[in-house]
């Protein structure tokens, strides 16, 4: 009997460049509950810590932090930029994020919001 080949070992998936953790929620914030205080002409929301993904999904957050690139329903990390507060320590993150030790992250989510000005009063 012929023996056949032995199967080669298969490669490991390889890890996207870019992923992007989403949350679709069609809530309308007013602009002036926005924890960024709405800079940048952009509405981001504080995670609730309970709601928070796992750090190896937070690991994979985009490097960039928040911007006015950030797209609705996208989480990203509170740097300073925009308003956010990179002490806000809301989710754990791995420690290969920051290059070892423990660390906290500041996670954010943008969101709409809706300015009173923007509201259409209603016909009486």
């Amino acid at each position: 009997p012929s023996a056949e080949p032995p199967t080669p070992p298969s490669a490991a998936p390889k890890r996207p460049r870019h992923t992007t953790l989403m949350w679709r929620d069609t809530r309308l914030l007013p602009c002036a509950a926005c924890a960024n205080g709405y800079s940048c002409r952009t509405c981001l929301e504080l995670i609730d810590p309970e709601l928070c993904p796992s750090p190896a999904q937070l690991e994979l957050l985009p490097r960039r932090g928040c911007s006015r690139r950030t797209e609705r329903g996208e989480l990203c990390e509170g740097d300073g930029s925009c308003g956010t507060d990179n002490r806000a320590n809301n989710c754990p993150l791995q420690a290969a994020f920051f290059g070892g030790g423990e660390q906290l992250g500041d996670v954010y989510r943008r969101v709409d919001c809706l300015d009173a000005e923007t509201i259409p009063s209603p016909s009486l």
